[in-house]
């Protein structure tokens, strides 16, 4: 909850590991803070889905201030 930098959680929705249930309230307990889940994803969802993982990795860049990035 003390963070103050942009977050955004990215949970694979096959993750076991970090499952997305425990990542959504990773999310609701940093102000701000954006979650998303990866379809088809487990716990390495930049190697088993990297277009979906890339997609949600470069919209949350675009979004920050360029001095944030």
């Amino acid at each position: 909850a003390a963070l103050s930098m942009p977050v955004r959680l990215l949970a694979g929705s096959a993750d076991r590991v970090a499952p997305p249930v425990v990542m959504k309230r990773m999310a609701a307990a940093i102000p701000g803070s954006r979650y998303q889940v990866i379809e088809g994803a487990g716990h390495i969802a930049n190697l088993e889905r990297p277009a979906a993982f890339n997609a949600a990795l470069e919209s949350f860049l675009a979004g920050l201030p360029p001095d944030r990035r």
